[in-house]
């Protein structure tokens, strides 16, 4: 279950205090004075500089009050909010002084929430994990050591090794393939990284977990370090951060002695915070009083968290259940940037296992279509027979040569990959696993198998001259083509037909050749990345990719024998020598190869990039390229290069004849680790950029919250409360301070984007975008996040200083007639005069108002994780007549049935309305629909995202498939108007978007936060009458937003735009 995070900030101030801010999500932000005196004490005794040479009596009670009452009341709340949600409620602790580091916090929330389930304490970071830290394989490998002076009584030093033993030792030899624990002898601090550099498990550049036992010592200037005894030394943490790095440790665990001083835990608590600080990898600090048993129980309950799949906060609190004593409550901070609580998670393996089983199987499936190729006189149903005539005798024997000395390679092939099948129905298996501490087993089960099923296939094929297959069926592929009717080749008087073609691309060497895909990328070497447009090549080192549709491109050729299409670059690993190129597409036939020179990575790893192939400044394909760098030469069976298309805007091309040009175009993907990449194409400028998962969540959190802030008024112990009237108009004083809050959020947004791009970029950017434009925002499948691209403020805004509204802005709605357009004044034509005054705010400066964002869903289906046949854009939705609807409504709002009375009477509309989910989901299943409109609430549970209809009914994703529910004809527009949706987040709304995108609808409408039904009822009234008129949806959503606008209401950025801008209805 996902915790509910609150966050708390400790930071010093100019006067010698500390200032505490409490952020609750959607409820309250608390902020209070700690003064730098009460600190002194505490300080004292835990700092640098210490004398004590224990812990003090009642060290907790000290802690305990050291914050504001205003905090401690807004704990509460958060614990209450997480409570009425059934999560968890977490405390994300950032300590922004260096100097407060070395105090227990964990003490110093109220004492009742030290060890119980209501408030788990997490020391936030500012560097998120890095992806590294969270590649995590079987088996798990443990390294236990330590520091030489320090004594342990044995019932305190847990024996990691045993625990697991314990829990798994009964399934040998499984378990030896899933756990590995290795323990070092005593040995000093200052020889941990020559240690580790040698040990015989870092060799294997992994060490999972690294179990310290270890005092502190504080060195010179307050800097905190690990110690086994006066006379050993110490060393500090952080300058072992390369090692660790290089050794895989993905958790640090520093188990101090009962015996230490509050000095000695000051310092490892200052050791450890400044090691996560620096490598983002999460550390967990311990110290039990007590009974020395205590430690081992905490460690045994702890390490089996790992076997149950749980996140490291979670493990940390379950273990410590049990173990509270009133006067000295034991320890365990634990440390770690965004995502560190994931690092030993068991489910992400299982996916990464199926697809690789199911890579594994599509080489396999590729081994066998060559064999059959190069054995092509056995293969009745291909034309080979007639083929054959017109060959060559040498090419005959080069196509049965080398295969016919080995006739069983087919079968054994065949049986290798009836075992992947095995591989993939056991890995898919365990993704229901009820994570028992048994789980692990048939996870280690199921890798060994897929391990086994490589090396057979690669004994099979060792056994057969493979380079002459593969070269009898390159040349047979050549034959066959220039054999065939239409191609340029062909004999005279031949059929003139289109074929199929591709995209294709694969690596060439310093010499021009290509490489094999099984061939490796040698690590800094230089190289050229080919693609062109042709029929299927065996060396692409793209999988299963879809058709290019020639015949619906010839519109657009027109006199012309050639298209100019343009092809984008970008990476973060590969040197590119040049980012842009034009690729020639023929009328018909292949095109000519357009080359990029790179140079590979210095460091051996996997490295990737990304194609863009834009046709007038639109997104229309993505290609995902990875390949393997190794130190060396290296070649395997199996493929060490993989490309994919990853996105398609449309899989006809028929619809690109109304497709307008984008100014900008954005492409979004998961990583894959958290992170999303962008990657930006604005006219002959592209820039790339990345953001972690911490980013983009913590950004979009702030806006929305801001959002919302602007659409409701709370005041504690009352129920939020709408702040705009029954016809939604505000005053200038609401809007100028909605306005600034929005923008200030907003400006934070943009500097997310500005920093990683650099002011050069970013300067070229804002000049591509002065002008309103539409923006394209092309998410891939894999995207997780939404976000909040409407909220985005491209001007200047200072913090803590007054500001005002811009001037010629209010000019223009004190001047406007009735029937005048906001679009049309100066500020919103890009001519704005004060869009460089930080002090002063105008609403043509956010994206939502000046632009028209569209966020269309890629149209290519995923079969089995491969990528399918993409479907056709759609752009028009056919109405012949009146347009015909499907309203699902909510009976716990207030108003369903007067909002219905009220879109009847103000369009032509043929509502099929229904409240009963099963009635909704018949209706859903019609094949003339236009529209399907939910006018409804939302949340999510710990399973499932749902829209709530009828009275208390619960509609889910998957109830759609499976309710029959299937656009192949009609292909309507869905606006899921969200009223009280305060559990549903755009990120929640993923789920519905890949179904609806699924099911063939055209597009998707939905909120941004929570809203009011008076809100919803006119903003889904508007923008269905416009709808209804034939305007285009992303010109409908500007004038309602600019409409409220003029009405001192800035809520119509609550609503987003998942379909084309140019989407509209059309008379047949």
């Amino acid at each position: 279950m996902e915790p509910w995070d609150v966050f708390l900030t400790l930071a010093a101030r100019e006067d010698g205090d500390y200032s505490a801010q409490l952020r609750v999500p959607e409820r309250l932000r608390a902020t209070g004075t700690i003064s730098g005196a009460a600190l002194v004490e505490a300080r004292a005794a835990y700092g640098a500089g210490s004398t004590s040479d224990g812990m003090p009596p009642d060290a907790a009670r000290q802690l305990s009050g050291l914050l504001p009452d205003e905090i401690y009341t807004g704990l509460e709340q958060g614990v209450q909010a997480a409570a009425e949600r059934g999560q968890p409620a977490r405390l994300c602790l950032r300590v922004a002084a260096p100097e407060l580091q070395c105090l227990p916090w964990e003490w110093s929330v109220p004492e009742e929430y030290w060890l119980g389930p209501h408030l788990g304490v997490v020391r936030r970071v500012s560097r998120i994990v890095p992806p590294s830290a969270r590649a995590l394989d079987l088996p798990l490998r443990f390294l236990q050591a330590r520091l030489s002076a320090l004594r342990l009584l044995p019932e305190e030093e847990p024996p990691v090794a045993e625990i697991f033993e314990g829990f798994l030792g009964h399934l040998r030899p499984w378990f030896d393939r899933a756990i590995h624990v290795h323990m070092l002898s005593a040995l000093p601090p200052g020889q941990l990284r020559k240690r580790l550099r040698g040990h015989a498990a870092a060799k294997t550049g992994r060490v999972d977990v690294l179990h310290l036992a270890t005092l502190g010592t504080w060195r010179g200037a307050a800097v905190g370090a690990l110690a086994g005894g006066a006379r050993d030394g110490s060393m500090d943490l952080s300058a072992a951060a390369a090692t660790l790095e290089r050794t895989g440790v993905k958790l640090v665990v520093l188990q101090v002695g009962a015996s230490t001083s509050a000095a000695s835990l000051g310092a490892v608590l200052d050791c450890a915070a400044r090691y996560s600080e620096l490598a983002g990898r999460p550390v967990l600090v311990t110290w039990f009083p007590g009974a020395p048993k205590v430690s081992r129980d905490f460690y045994t309950e702890f390490y089996a968290g790992i076997l149950h799949d749980a996140a490291l906060d979670r493990m940390r609190w379950q273990a410590l259940t049990g173990l509270y004593e009133p006067r000295r409550p034991p320890l365990a901070a634990l440390f770690g940037g965004q995502g560190s609580e994931e690092v030993l998670r068991l489910s992400p393996l299982v996916p990464r296992l199926v697809q690789r089983a199911r890579d594994e199987k599509q080489r396999n499936d590729e081994i066998e279509s060559l064999w059959m190729v190069a054995n092509s006189a056995r293969v009745a149903t291909h034309p080979v027979r007639r083929l054959l005539a017109r060959q060559t005798p040498q090419l005959q024997r080069r196509l049965h040569g080398a295969p016919k000395r080995r006739p069983t390679l087919g079968k054994g092939i065949g049986a290798v990959t009836e075992r992947l099948w095995e591989v993939v129905r056991q890995a898919e298996a365990i993704q229901n696993w009820d994570r028992e501490v048994n789980g692990l087993i048939p996870l280690a089960q199921a890798k060994a198998s897929l391990e086994q099923a490589v090396k057979a296939r690669r004994r099979i094929i060792g056994e057969v001259d493979w380079h002459a297959v593969e070269e009898a069926a390159r040349d047979y592929q050549m034959h066959a083509l220039m054999a065939e009717p239409g191609h340029r080749g062909a004999a005279p008087g031949a059929a003139q037909a289109l074929e199929p073609r591709y995209l294709n691309s694969y690596f060439l060497d310093a010499g021009g050749a290509r490489l094999p895909v099984r061939r490796a990328l040698v690590a800094g070497a230089t190289y050229q990345l080919s693609l062109h447009i042709g029929p299927l090549a065996l060396e692409s080192l793209v999988v299963s990719p879809p058709e290019f549709p020639d015949a619906a491109l010839q519109p657009f050729f027109q006199n012309e024998e050639t298209l100019d299409l343009q092809v984008a670059l970008f990476s973060d690993d590969f040197i590119l020598e040049k980012q842009r190129e034009t690729l020639v597409l023929p009328r018909a036939g292949a095109s000519e190869p357009v080359t990029f020179g790179l140079r590979a990575p210095a460091a051996p790893g996997t490295a990737r990039l990304r194609a863009c192939l834009l046709f007038r400044g639109r997104l229309l394909q993505s290609l995902r390229v990875q390949a393997e760098v190794r130190p060396h030469e290296h070649q395997q069976d199996e493929p060490l290069q993989y490309g994919e298309i990853e996105y398609t805007l449309t899989g006809g091309f028929g619809s690109l004849e109304d497709l307008e040009p984008r100014r900008l175009s954005v492409l979004t993907n998961d990583n894959g680790d958290g992170s999303h990449t962008f990657e930006l194409m604005a006219g002959e400028l592209q820039f790339h950029l990345k953001l972690t998962e911490g980013e983009m969540k913590t950004a979009a959190s702030f806006a929305r919250e801001a959002l919302l802030g602007v659409c409701q008024r709370s005041e504690a112990g009352r129920e939020p409360e709408y702040r705009f009237d029954a016809r939604n108009r505000g005053s200038e004083e609401m809007l100028r301070a909605g306005l600034i809050e929005l923008a200030y959020t907003g400006f934070q947004l943009y500097t997310v984007v500005e920093q990683k791009l650099g002011w050069d970029q970013a300067d070229r950017l804002g000049a591509a975008l002065r002008k309103p434009d539409t923006i394209q925002i092309a998410r891939v499948h894999e995207a997780n996040y939404v976000y909040p691209w409407a909220l985005i403020y491209d001007r200047p805004v200072l913090s803590g200083v007054p500001k005002r509204l811009c001037t010629e802005f209010l000019r223009s709605l004190a001047r406007m007639s009735e029937d005048a357009r906001l679009s049309d004044e100066p500020c919103f034509r890009g001519e704005c005069p004060s869009s460089t005054d930080a002090q002063v705010v105008c609403p043509s400066g956010f994206w939502g108002f000046r632009h028209v964002v569209e966020q269309p869903t890629s149209t290519a289906e995923k079969v089995d994780g491969a990528a399918g046949a993409a479907r056709d854009l759609q752009l028009k939705i056919p109405v012949p007549g009146v347009p015909t609807g499907v309203m699902g409504i909510s009976l716990d709002l207030h108003f369903p049935e007067e909002h219905h009375a009220e879109l009847r009477a103000s369009f032509p509309v043929v509502w099929d309305k229904h409240s009963d989910r099963m009635d909704i989901l018949r209706a859903l299943s019609r094949q003339d629909l236009n529209l399907v409109y939910f006018y409804c609430h939302g949340g999510r549970n710990q399973r499932d995202v749902w829209l709530g209809v009828g009275r208390k009914e619960y509609l889910v994703p998957t109830d759609l498939r499976a309710g029959g529910v299937r656009w192949k004809q009609s292909h309507p527009l869905v606006f899921i108007n969200g009223c009280h949706t305060v559990d549903l987040t755009p990120d929640d709304l993923v789920p519905f978007l890949r179904m609806f995108a699924f099911l063939q609808a055209s597009g998707v409408i939905g909120t941004e936060v929570s809203i009011y039904e008076t809100l919803a009822r006119e903003f889904g009234r508007e923008i269905l009458e416009r709808l209804v008129q034939h305007k285009p949806v992303g010109q409908a959503m500007r004038d309602v937003r600019l409409r409220l606008l003029r009405k001192r209401n800035p809520l119509g950025l609550a609503y987003t735009l998942y379909c084309p801008a140019d989407l509209c209805f059309v008379s047949p």
